[in-house]
């Protein structure tokens, strides 16, 4: 994956996948697509997807995630779609998406999520993504504690 420069898409969807190792993809900068859905992963670290400035959509949905640090997409100027649906999520921050400036969806459905945190001002609530609308109370909540 070191000579990866020229890959745009990288799709490792449904295969039995229980762990995986994102660091070779730092030298991948021109992925634009990443899906990792349908596998078995209970943990992604995403540290490495820092890198991929031109990433716009992440697949993450359909596994056994029970939680996702989201910290690594904090200054992405590239991110559309986040897709995290069908896991066990109960609880996640979602306070580092909000400079995406191109972010339009997050899909979060399917998932026993017991909380969702969005450590900013109600100011947020007013430019939520679409896909945030049916936790807005959720988040509502968050916003006031």
């Amino acid at each position: 994956m070191s000579k990866c420069s020229c890959l745009d898409e990288l799709w490792l969807a449904e295969n039995k996948l229980v762990q995986i190792d994102l660091k070779p993809l730092e030298k991948c900068t021109n992925i634009v697509w990443l899906s990792l859905s349908g596998n078995q992963l209970r943990y992604v670290g995403l540290t490495p997807v820092e890198k991929l400035k031109k990433l716009e959509y992440f697949y993450l949905d359909s596994n056994k995630l029970t939680e996702v640090d989201l910290s690594p997409f904090r200054d992405s100027q590239s991110l559309i779609d986040i897709w995290l649906t069908n896991n066990e999520i109960e609880k996640i921050d979602l306070s580092p998406l909000r400079n995406c400036s191109k972010l339009e969806e997050i899909h979060l459905g399917n998932n026993p999520m017991e909380e969702i945190l969005w450590k900013e001002t109600s100011e947020i609530l007013e430019k939520l993504p679409e896909g945030l609308l049916p936790y807005k109370e959720k988040i509502q909540k968050a916003v006031k504690n």
